[in-house]
């Protein structure tokens, strides 16, 4: 059988059903949720590095979004971020945390060294990805494995007061230009056949943040629309990859909420072209069912006799 994969990052299943968005739904639809979290933190790099391998970030070394491109700096922060996790101790660790990063960078630059940090990919991971375990199978920019190269500069999540030249419309018409960027990439893998091909999309999370919380008042008509145009792309993925026996739709995490910890809500959505029992709804558990589905005969084509 045939899979399909589609991660669209930050689709929330409350915001998928309220709109009543039917490509999105597709045949078996429901709530998943995102669980043992590296310090809460539901960054789309860790919670689909669940996805792709099928562990928690104690067996797939995936700690957040990002890492430190010196070991033993990536080792010592990562360890004493576990350590004090909460409380006076953790609040402690956070507030002193530039103080050592900016310590680190000077002991690093008498050696003539630098102190980076980027992103996760797939030679940081520690166990077999899906990638690694199925012979035909195509990836194309999912976080923790080889994620797209803006993420590199922390333009999914668009700031504009980060970035005060880009302003407001600077930071939409990025977002539209990525999408569609991104749109033709993947359907230029319309006409191939994989077993497994999978992609992420973020469009829909960073116009999220960008309309609820760098927007005053929010701006839900124009988060509404973003959902409707996502839902509409879902519709064209149905219809120009119907090679795929299985077709996935799923988010990492819900819609975006202030704060740190957890930055969104815990209500990620899946939907399946058939109908299917699905009875273990985490993230992590979507692994198991991918490679389950995988190894299923192909669905029967119906010959007319007419």
């Amino acid at each position: 059988m045939r899979v399909l994969v589609v991660i669209f990052g930050g689709a929330d299943y409350d915001m998928i059903s309220e709109l009543g968005l039917r490509n999105l739904q597709q045949a078996t639809f429901g709530k998943a949720t995102a669980t043992d979290l590296w310090k809460d933190q539901d960054t789309a790099t860790q919670i689909t590095s669940q996805l792709i391998t099928g562990k928690t970030w104690e067996q797939s070394g995936v700690r957040g979004r990002k890492k430190y491109t010196v070991g033993p700096v990536e080792k010592v922060e990562k360890n004493l971020q576990r350590r004090f996790d909460g409380g006076v101790f953790g609040w402690i660790e956070g507030v002193t945390r530039p103080l050592r990063v900016g310590l680190y960078r000077s002991i690093l630059a008498t050696r003539g060294k630098n102190l980076n940090s980027r992103n996760y990919l797939h030679v940081d991971l520690k166990t077999p990805s899906l990638f690694d375990m199925i012979d035909d199978s195509r990836s194309l920019y999912v976080p923790s494995y080889d994620p797209e190269p803006s993420w590199a500069i922390r333009r999914n999540i668009l700031n504009p007061e980060r970035f005060p030249d880009l302003g407001h419309e600077g930071a939409l018409d990025l977002a539209e230009k990525n999408f569609e960027w991104r749109k033709s990439q993947f359907l230029d893998l319309s006409d191939e056949n994989h077993d497994l091909l999978m992609t992420q999309f973020q469009y829909l999370d960073s116009l999220q943040h960008l309309y609820l919380w760098r927007t005053d008042p929010p701006d839900w008509d124009s988060v509404n629309e973003s959902y409707k145009r996502i839902n509409k792309f879902a519709g064209e993925i149905i219809n120009e990859f119907d090679q795929y026996d299985r077709i996935l739709f799923i988010s990492d995490n819900g819609i975006p909420k202030p704060g740190s910890g957890r930055t969104h809500m815990d209500r990620p959505f899946y939907s399946i072209n058939e109908t299917i029992d699905i009875s273990e709804n985490r993230i992590i558990d979507f692994h198991q069912h991918i490679k389950d589905w995988l190894q299923s005969p192909p669905n029967p084509v119906l010959v007319s006799t007419t």
